[in-house]
């Protein structure tokens, strides 16, 4: 007998009237019951630990904010709708509610058409494939008319939650393929955050996206009680491999966000991932852990013996990265805590890290896998700007 559980979406349509006015993307799936059963049937609702199931819990859905980014410290007010974080990238709003005035894009297409420095522009507050074709078709064809932008950003999770909605929308396929070339590509940043999620279908879905010229990136949040299992994660990374999608980062989860329950230790997230990263192949081992701050991006390299090793790359700051030491107890989940904890022997030691580099030494009393520091003479900590992965700000 079938569970009777009101989370089950089969339940909710008995139950539920759709939503009025415009849709979010989950409301989507009251709308198309064969489209709300593809990931209803993905989920053992036998089982209230099922990790897909508590995907699906509203609590943990993104709502169609696939694509939202947390506004950074002091990057508010650029221009209306548009935050210039980082020397090179933009973020442009394409939130429902922002784009119910086409004026409102254009104080931020204009922001971006006189900064030549700009080529990379990123469409964040909504999932980009949640939006009408007519909407992404405006969009792209505005930023494609703009010459120095050469990557368009977008964000999705309908891949794994409606992958049908990609891989047979010929429409949406012919509109990527046009404007996403070898000289000037388009990126999407799909979020898969359970290896059960790679279906079949999902697949299909990714593929008809690369097919289409697009280059295919994921991100995975971190959560407590759904993927906080080195071999869960491993099996993840070697799936999005084999799949042609680069493993672009693992992201904490905000333990003052929508996603508190679901927050892991720092000290945990680290062993995790490293622990993942060695059942996985080497391109697997190339992804990054980060923490998505209102003050930039922080990546964590290392967290050892009571402090955490980081590198913030800040908004609005033209440097690459600035170099950390932080106290971090077995508790602590996010980089404000970090702040909170830090004793007087934490600023030493990164004093005391820096005297070392001066002197030519190496401030790793052993070897870290995958980690090369490159030191200048006369830098300090701080101003180290070269490690041997891929650039992270955004």
């Amino acid at each position: 007998m079938p569970s009777q559980d009101p989370m089950n979406p089969a339940v909710m349509r008995a139950s539920t009237a759709p939503a009025g006015g415009q849709p979010r993307i989950d409301d989507v799936l009251l709308r198309f019951p064969e489209e709300a059963d593809y990931y209803s049937n993905l989920i053992d609702w036998n089982d209230p630990d099922d990790p897909l199931r508590l995907l699906h819990e509203p609590a943990n859905r993104l709502d169609g904010r696939a694509g939202a980014i947390p506004p950074h410290d002091d990057m508010r007010d650029t221009v209306p709708g548009c935050q210039h974080a980082y020397g090179s990238s933009a973020l442009l709003n394409i939130a429902p509610e922002w784009l119910t005035d086409s004026a409102n894009l254009e104080p931020g297409l204009a922001y971006i058409a006189s900064h030549p420095e700009i080529n990379h522009v990123l469409l964040s507050g909504f999932d980009s494939f949640g939006l009408s074709l007519q909407q992404l078709t405006i969009l792209l064809g505005r930023l494609r008319a703009i010459s120095h932008v050469q990557i368009i950003r977008l964000t999705t999770e309908l891949p794994v939650r409606q992958p049908r909605r990609i891989y047979e929308n010929e429409a949406l396929l012919e509109l990527l393929r046009a404007y996403s070339t070898p000289e000037r590509r388009i990126y999407v940043t799909v979020h898969i955050t359970h290896p059960r999620e790679l279906t079949a279908e999902a697949k299909t879905s990714l593929e008809s996206l690369q097919q289409a010229g697009v280059i295919v990136v994921n991100r995975t949040l971190l959560m407590r009680g759904i993927n906080d299992d080195a071999v869960v994660m491993g099996e993840l990374l070697d799936k999005l491999v084999w799949a042609g999608v680069a493993p672009y980062y693992l992201t904490m989860a905000d333990p003052n966000g929508v996603h508190e329950t679901h927050a892991l230790p720092l000290v945990r997230a680290y062993e995790l991932v490293e622990e993942a990263k060695a059942l996985t192949s080497g391109l697997g081992k190339r992804v990054r852990l980060s923490m998505n701050h209102a003050s930039g991006i922080v990546e964590v390299l290392a967290v050892e013996d009571g402090r955490a090793y980081l590198k913030l790359y800040r908004a609005g700051d033209a440097r690459q990265g600035r170099f950390l030491v932080r106290d971090c107890g077995p508790e602590l989940t996010w980089f404000d805590e970090l702040h909170e904890a830090e004793a007087a022997d934490a600023a030493a030691a990164e004093s005391a890290a820096g005297a070392v580099l001066d002197a030519g030494g190496d401030i790793w009393t052993e070897p870290v896998p995958d980690l090369r520091i490159e030191w200048k003479p006369g830098e300090r900590s701080e101003e180290i700007v070269s490690i041997n992965m891929m650039p992270i700000g955004d």
